[in-house]
């Protein structure tokens, strides 16, 4: 990205994503240290920022028993527009799959609470090292998809996974 900065007139953002690859079959992006995926060059400012710095996303993230909760709330960038959030949970080790949802419905619920149920959320499974977002890795389930809660405030009576499966009942 600075060689094009360097050698280009570029009037309109960059953006540019860093992917790596660990075997002949998986490609993935990495993520940067602020947990960023991607990167822009600002013309204006002339320099590249990463995405979180561009969004100024600035996370929450509080410490509790054998996990740290990572929440962010981001703006939907498309009308209708309005925001969604994403909480991530990141397990010093690998949890057992029951813990792992138990935990995530926990998280899921507080923070459904603290946002009056209006704001969709999705909460996600990682295991690794709490200061560095790059280590985190997705946390497999039996049926081999990664574990994840979501709640949706257009049907607000249900946890599901981000594939659609029923969870549990949501808390009054």
């Amino acid at each position: 990205m600075q060689l094009a900065a360097d050698t280009m007139f570029i009037t309109k953002e960059l953006m540019g994503t860093v992917w790596c690859c660990q075997s002949t079959d998986d490609d993935e992006t990495l993520t940067l240290p602020d947990g960023s995926e991607h990167l822009v060059y600002d013309p204006t400012a002339k320099r590249i920022r990463t995405w979180n710095e561009r969004s100024g996303v600035a996370p929450t993230i509080t410490q509790a028993n054998g996990y740290v909760v990572k929440y962010e709330e981001q703006k939907v960038l498309v009308k209708p527009g309005g925001k969604f959030a994403t909480i991530s949970v990141v397990f010093a080790r690998r949890p057992t799959e029951k813990v792992a949802y138990e935990t995530l419905i926990a998280e899921l619920s507080k923070a459904i609470d603290r946002s009056k149920r209006a704001i969709k959320s999705t909460a996600f499974a990682f295991v690794g090292n709490k200061a560095d977002p790059a280590s985190w890795k997705g946390v497999k389930g039996s049926n081999e998809k990664f574990i994840s809660a979501d709640f949706d405030p257009k049907a607000p009576t249900r946890f599901r996974t981000a594939g659609g499966d029923d969870l549990a009942p949501t808390p009054p």
